[in-house]
């Protein structure tokens, strides 16, 4: 089994994204590419799973809160109903 560190696994995430994207939209030009992510739904990456909305570039995705404690613990996974854009 191969094991993701934080970084990788997120660089991982992405790049299935865009493979994804590239796949649905049956070419690698940058706006059929761009309009396929946009219409990105639940796709299950590594990091879980992913979601745009609205037309924009900005995910929807879980963020999940640790409590580390004598042992860590799942404490939440929350999804943001508002993330500024970069």
């Amino acid at each position: 089994m191969q094991h993701y560190r934080t970084q990788p696994a997120i660089v991982r995430h992405r790049i299935d994204t865009i493979a994804n994207a590239i796949t649905r939209a049956k070419s690698a030009d940058p706006e059929a590419v761009r309009k396929a992510l946009v219409e990105t739904q639940a796709f299950a990456g590594v990091t879980g799973a992913l979601s745009y909305a609205g037309g924009s570039l900005v995910p929807r995705k879980a963020v999940t809160v640790i409590e580390v404690g004598r042992r860590a613990e799942l404490a939440a996974q929350i999804t943001p109903d508002f993330v500024a854009q970069p």
